[in-house]
């Protein structure tokens, strides 16, 4: 049986959800918004690979749709080591924040680093990702400014 395997950086976008790795983002912007100081935990020098939900979204479809068979592994990420107080810094001037982050002791057992070779799904399937960090963050802002990441998680009744 053929099969496809993905292995995504820190996935973020409108509606993601506050528990995945990349949720730091929804938390802050939702903080930044609602005029509450984001924490951060540790130094804030810890670093995820970010990348935007519809990079994932199309790199998955050319996965399937041309990922050689019978087997293929792809990572999905950027390859760029972000620092949380980078994120912190661009979502504060995107956001207008004026205040600093509110810096708590490290969580026990956080990733320190975290960043994806994704040369495999360039060459092998030309994927590349279109969303730059700044414009991805901005994306996110934009859509609780404007509620469309309630409307977005919103789920017809019954399901």
């Amino acid at each position: 049986m053929p099969c496809v395997a993905l292995r995504y950086g820190s996935v973020y976008g409108p509606a993601a959800s506050e528990e995945t790795e990349a949720g730091v983002i929804t938390i802050f912007a939702k903080r930044m918004l609602a005029g509450r100081r984001p924490v951060i935990y540790g130094d804030g020098e810890q670093t995820r690979d970010l990348v935007y939900v519809d990079d994932v979204v199309r790199a998955t479809l050319l996965a399937a749709d041309r990922a050689p068979a019978p087997w293929a592994v792809y990572n999905v990420g950027h390859g760029v080591e972000v620092p949380i107080n980078d994120v912190y810094g661009h979502l504060a001037r995107i956001a207008e924040f004026p205040e600093p982050a509110d810096y708590q002791p490290a969580k026990p057992g956080e990733i320190r680093r975290n960043a994806l070779d994704a040369s495999r799904i360039r060459r092998e399937l030309g994927w590349t990702p279109r969303v730059g960090l700044r414009e991805g963050l901005a994306l996110v802002v934009n859509a609780y400014q404007s509620g469309a990441s309630e409307a977005a998680t919103a789920r017809p009744a019954g399901d």
